[in-house]
This record gives structure tokens, C-alpha cells and sequence, in this order.
């Protein structure tokens, strides 16, 4: 018999959470309110997400460039913020 790895341990530890779901679901008032109307909906365990490092290096590229409008839509609210504190400190002295 060869040595349980790393995986297949993974795998067991998941068997088992989803069995002890299975016993005694959550009661928790946040599961419930977010599984609302949900029919069969069951809490998930991700034990691994295969992505190859080319892909992976593009998937952080993508999302650099798409943190740029966000920055600016910040920028620009933080200025519109600082120019009415401005005014307002300006109008009561």
C-alpha cells in the first residue's frame, strides 16, 4: 500500500465536511439569508484550482489594467470631497 499524499488527504477532509453538511446542516442566519429561495443549494469546498503560470501571469496583467478607471473614479471623488471641505473650512473663517 503506497503513502496517502497530499491530495488524496485534501479529498478526505472534503469527503468528510460535506458528509458532517450532510448530517447537520448550518444553521447559521447568514447561510440561511443568503441561500434564500435557493432550492438544493449545498456550502462548497474548493480543494484546487489548476492554472498554468503564463495563464496566471496574463490573469494578473488583466486585472493591474482594470484597477486603473477604478483608481481614477477614486481620485476624482476624493478631489470633489477635498474641494467642498475646502470650501466649507473657507466660508467659516
Amino acid at each position: 500500500m503506497s503513502e496517502p499524499t497530499i491530495k488524496s488527504d485534501v479529498v478526505e477532509k472534503a469527503r468528510a465536511i460535506n458528509q458532517a453538511n450532510r448530517r447537520a446542516p448550518a444553521t447559521s442566519s447568514y447561510l440561511a439569508a443568503a441561500t434564500k429561495g435557493l432550492d438544493g443549494v449545498q456550502p462548497v469546498v474548493v480543494v484546487d484550482v489548476h492554472m498554468r503560470f503564463g495563464s496566471m501571469v496574463m490573469f494578473m496583467i488583466k486585472w493591474a489594467i482594470a484597477s486603473i478607471p477604478a483608481f481614477l473614479i477614486l481620485l476624482v471623488i476624493g478631489w470633489i470631497v477635498a474641494r467642498l471641505f475646502g470650501g466649507l473650512l473657507l466660508a467659516i473663517s
